[in-house]
């Protein structure tokens, strides 16, 4: 069960969404739909249909590789250029802001103990919460 905790510089008002530094998706009829913990095994039953879609895009000899190809995690990232907030599959996707094209782009956890892109004085930090989900 992972940690849900807070990530935000020391020095400023910079934070980034609580959590664990991302979510689950799988990829179904070409669209990434967003699994988020501690729900995922309540929401893949619920889906109309996903198993059967599982079963059918995935032949029993390929299971594995074939859930990897259309499942992933999508981490909270930040433009170090325009600071806008947004998610990437950072082992499939290209890193670039979607808002302004740079590539100077990290996860929350590659800023964690790092200088605040915002404020650049502050350090920025990983909190735990206590929460575990």
């Amino acid at each position: 069960m992972p940690p849900i905790n807070k990530f935000k510089c020391d020095k400023c008002d910079f934070s980034m969404p609580e959590g664990w530094g991302g979510c689950l998706y799988i990829i179904r009829d070409g669209k990434r739909e967003y699994i988020p913990h501690p729900l995922e095994f309540q929401i893949l039953y619920d889906k109309p249909r996903l198993w059967e879609y599982l079963f059918k895009e995935l032949p029993l000899g390929r299971m594995k590789k074939g859930i990897e190809k259309i499942t992933g995690f999508n981490s909270d990232c930040v433009c170090f250029k325009c600071l806008k907030q947004f998610v990437l599959d950072v082992e499939k996707d290209e890193r670039k802001c979607p808002y302004c094209g740079c590539k100077d782009v990290k996860t929350v956890h590659e800023l964690v103990g790092n200088i605040c892109p915002k404020c650049k004085d502050g350090i920025f930090r990983e909190i735990e919460t206590g929460t575990v989900c």
